[in-house]
């Protein structure tokens, strides 16, 4: 018996046009999914100039397979997956685009570092810890950055060197009516800036209140969209710190005028192609030449930057200036140049007070911006750590109880350490006697230095301990074999120096 053909064979079934239809869109969505995914990747394939951001100091450079040693570099594919990412052409392009419509649509930045405020202003995102009183320095924070700027202080008066400190406020702590409404304003009373200033005060430091006299202009004296003072700004900052320090400011009083203006650093954060630039100001002699330059002053070198790590310029003053300074130095430096016969100005870290001092300065400036005071407890000045004595003290040589490290940083051998927990005690200080064993024709050699206070960062460059130590020891006063130890004190000790660790010169 033959079966019926169209009962045993698999039928067909149409797709209805609306299902096809968005089968097909979905696959358009994909494949373009895939090749905008493959776009930055094949597009070094092509002779095309490769991307850098304009902020980029250091340039990404293409990948190798072996370290500069010969090894094998063993982070070569996270180092090509960097490059590939950052490198890409049409990266700024993109990025531009995505910050346009996220600010246009939801008044939002594209990157976390950028907080968009009132009337187009725009604020770091860095600096928001300041203004709402997040994370702030402790108190014993606060006297180690005090207190490592009083020993710097010290070594220049000690060379007859008129020292001072300048801290440059963030533009929210002037400006804060222009922060969104959602973020509040912490007390200023209570900020790292106000209690470092009244702590240096209580130790004898010199300092300038630049933001009591900012706030006394109505004129807004920040850009709207960069995180420095304008060139009004950093005029008025400049001529009350040279008040203070009494040189006579020979840029008195200039004629202003608009310049051409820049793209804010702030602006370059959200959109690094942006084009859009802000105007800033021109002073007569000061500014109003090409590279910055005025009449009153000049470059020392090929290359004039004011942006640049170390250099010098001559003016038409009688002293001589060092400023270790960053990036709110560099409109100063139009500014004070002009009242200095020589000016060098330096941004490297840590502060190389050794060389500073080599140039002898007739004043020594230390400028800072206020996001970055925990810089000064974090990080003590390079420079040898001062000659003091334990002989007032019985020094209880109990066993060490705490590690410390050795290492070369130049002409210095560094010693870094933490005071252990039942030593830290508020005004606990650090002292190194080191210990030169003797021969047959001289005795042993003791010294004993002074070290610095330091706030000890993790990985993430968040304080976890404000009890370490730092010291400097000129390389040829620590030899091979030399005996090292540290001791605490403080005045719950009484007259008794407590061992707290020990190490041996290599």
């Amino acid at each position: 018996m033959l079966m019926n053909e169209s009962k045993c064979s698999p039928q067909k079934r149409n797709t209805p046009p609306a299902r096809r239809g968005k089968n097909n869109l979905m696959l358009i969505f994909v494949t373009l999914g895939l090749c905008l995914m493959l776009t930055p990747a094949l597009s070094h394939l092509l002779p095309i100039k490769k991307w850098q951001e304009p902020s980029q100091e250091a340039k990404i450079t293409t990948p190798s397979l072996t370290k500069p040693s010969g090894e094998l570099n063993i982070n070569y594919l996270q180092d090509a997956g960097t490059y590939l990412e950052k490198t890409f052409p049409l990266r700024g392009d993109i990025i531009g685009v995505a910050a346009t419509l996220k600010t246009s649509l939801f008044s939002s930045a594209l990157t976390n570092q950028v907080v968009i405020g009132k009337d187009g202003y725009l604020f770091y995102a860095d600096s928001l810890n300041d203004y709402q009183g997040v994370n702030r320095l402790s108190s014993r924070g606060i006297d180690n950055a005090a207190t490592n700027l009083k020993i710097l202080g010290g070594q220049a008066q000690a060379r007859g060197i008129k020292f001072t400190v300048a801290l440059a406020p963030n533009k929210n702590t002037l400006y804060g009516q222009f922060m969104p409404s959602r973020y509040q304003a912490a007390d200023f009373k209570q900020s790292n800036l106000n209690r470092l200033q009244n702590r240096l005060g209580a130790l004898g430091v010199s300092y300038v209140d630049l933001t009591k006299k900012l706030k006394n202009s109505e004129e807004v004296l920040y850009q709207k969209t960069d995180t420095h003072w304008n060139y009004k700004g950093a005029y008025i900052g400049a001529d009350y710190l040279l008040n203070q320090l009494q040189v006579e400011n020979l840029a008195k009083n200039p004629r202003w005028k608009r310049g051409e203006g820049f793209v804010g650093d702030i602006e370059r954060m959200q959109d690094p192609t942006s084009t859009l630039t802000e105007p800033n100001w021109r002073a007569e002699g000061i500014n109003d030449l090409q590279d910055f330059q005025g009449n009153l002053w000049k470059y020392i070198g090929d290359k004039p930057d004011t942006t640049a790590d170390l250099f010098e310029t001559r003016g038409r003053g009688k002293a001589n200036l060092f400023m270790f300074r960053d990036s709110f130095g560099n409109s100063l430096v139009p500014v004070l140049s002009p009242s200095f016969a020589s000016a060098h100005y330096s941004k490297l870290i840590p502060y190389d007070a050794t060389y500073a001092f080599s140039l002898k300065p007739d004043v020594l400036v230390v400028e800072r911006a206020e996001r970055l005071i925990p810089f000064f407890a974090t990080e003590p000045p390079a420079m040898a750590s001062p000659l003091s004595t334990l002989k007032p003290y019985r020094l209880l040589d109990a066993a060490a109880n705490s590690e410390a490290s050795m290492t070369k940083n130049g002409i210095f051998k560094v010693i870094d350490g933490t005071i252990p927990a039942r030593q830290r005690q508020a005004d606990v200080e650090v002292f190194a006697r080191v210990t030169i064993p003797g021969n047959e024709f001289q005795g042993a050699q003791v010294r004993d230095y002074r070290g610095y206070r330091r706030s000890v960062t993790n990985h993430s460059h968040r304080i976890v301990n404000d009890y370490g130590y730092r010291f400097y020891l000129p390389e040829a006063e620590v030899p091979k074999g030399a005996d090292i130890k540290i001791y605490a004190v403080s005045k719950d000790y009484g007259a008794q120096a407590k061992k707290i660790a020990a190490i041996t010169g290599k």
